[in-house]
């Protein structure tokens, strides 16, 4: 909005299932984690750096427009992204390219 980032649209990846469960849907924004709005690039790839530690985030989403807010098992996350080989610490990197375009 107004040239600003507003989030990250997030998509399935290989695991369609564990993105379900984690209450994700395909195309949801999320604008922010653990209350800090996800506004600025360098400030979400420090946030994202820094859930390796947590064991939940609090995510704040719109989806099809209405805001909502999501618990994330941080644990269960790197878990599973472990299992399928993504990032050798269990994070998932954001996606530059998945970032929302401007509205």
């Amino acid at each position: 909005a107004g040239g600003k980032m507003r989030g990250f649209r997030v998509y399935p990846g290989a695991n369609r299932q564990a993105f379900a469960r984690m209450g994700l849907r395909a195309g949801d924004l999320v604008t922010a984690v653990n209350g800090t709005p996800l506004d600025d690039k360098d400030r979400a790839e420090e946030i994202f750096g820094t859930l390796s530690s947590s064991t939940e985030a609090r995510v704040s989403i719109t989806r099809n427009g209405r805001p909502q807010e999501l618990v994330l098992n941080i644990a269960q996350l790197s878990s599973e992204a472990s299992s399928l080989g993504v990032g050798g610490d269990g994070n998932i990197p954001p996606d530059p390219a998945a970032e929302a375009p401007a509205e």
